[in-house]
């Protein structure tokens, strides 16, 4: 080893990594939150997706659902 480092360097690249460390939990909980919205939104998408797709394919042989 030509060199030593110093503190000084051992600091700041520890500091980077926090940061680093940081961003990554901060994205990851972001991520989290969102695929849990879309976990408890699935029932009422899929619902309106098989609405929609029951009106269309009624639509298609002219029946109408009774409203």
């Amino acid at each position: 080893m030509e060199r030593a480092i110093h503190h000084v360097m051992l600091n700041e690249k520890l500091k980077d990594c926090f940061e680093l460390l940081d961003q990554i939990q901060k994205t990851y909980r972001n991520y989290n939150d969102e695929y849990i919205k879309i976990l408890n939104n699935y029932p009422n998408v899929m619902d309106g997706f098989y609405e929609e797709f029951e009106v269309a394919s009624l639509g298609v042989f002219k029946r109408f659902p009774d409203e």
